[in-house]
């Protein structure tokens, strides 16, 4: 068995080139092979011509730590301080700092391994003993900072407001969605019937 990793890195037409024109081409080995892709190609208009060459895709979710109303989802919750206790010692973060964290990243696993680390390194250039508060939220602003360079256009504006109101997907044109759905703009929760939400950091962009 092969399994080739970091193929979801690629933007979104780098990925349909690969997929859909070379598609036969890297489908031709006679073993298994399991291919890592972006979630974006899934949402493509031509994801039904790229997937005659490969089986059914296992989308892997991202953690669901609200429903889709706003309260707090327990397990899901759980999960993500987990992750991020088994690979910290608990003292070395506050619980309340730890909780705006797991908030922050949206149920998104490499979100929160950037926010901590971001935080982390403020803690020890003031030279605390453990990482709180403040650290987080300045993280939070550092990434939003980023996140903000992409929203150039005001139709990914208006396209995060209405995924955020309507928590399903709708757009007039394709690419500016899918560059949504690539940069982790948007998220997706396909537990239990499925639905759709805007990356945490960047609600306060589109004033939400």
């Amino acid at each position: 068995m092969l399994i080739l990793e970091d193929l979801d890195k690629p933007t979104v037409e780098l990925a349909l080139d690969l997929f859909l024109n070379h598609g036969q081409a890297l489908a031709e080995p006679q073993c298994k092979i399991i291919f890592t892709v972006p979630t974006s190609l899934l949402y493509s208009g031509k994801y039904n011509v790229v997937k005659q060459n490969f089986g059914e895709p296992y989308i892997l979710p991202n953690f669901k730590i609200k429903e889709q109303i706003g309260e707090r989802n327990e397990p899901g919750w759980a999960s993500m301080r987990e992750i991020a206790e088994r690979r910290l010692d608990k003292a070395l973060i506050e619980s309340q700092a730890l909780d705006f964290a797991v908030e922050m990243s949206g149920g998104v696993v490499r979100e929160l391994v950037r926010i901590i680390q971001s935080a982390a390194s403020r803690a020890l250039a003031k030279n605390a003993n453990s990482i709180g508060q403040q650290h987080v939220e300045q993280a939070v602003d550092k990434l939003r900072m980023e996140y903000s360079f992409t929203l150039t256009r005001q139709e990914y504006i208006d396209i995060l407001k209405q995924v955020h109101k309507s928590k399903v997907l709708r757009s007039n044109d394709e690419k500016p969605l899918l560059d949504l759905l690539h940069n982790l703009f948007i998220l997706q929760y396909p537990n239990g019937p499925g639905w759709y939400g805007v990356n945490p950091i960047v609600h306060k962009l589109i004033g939400a």
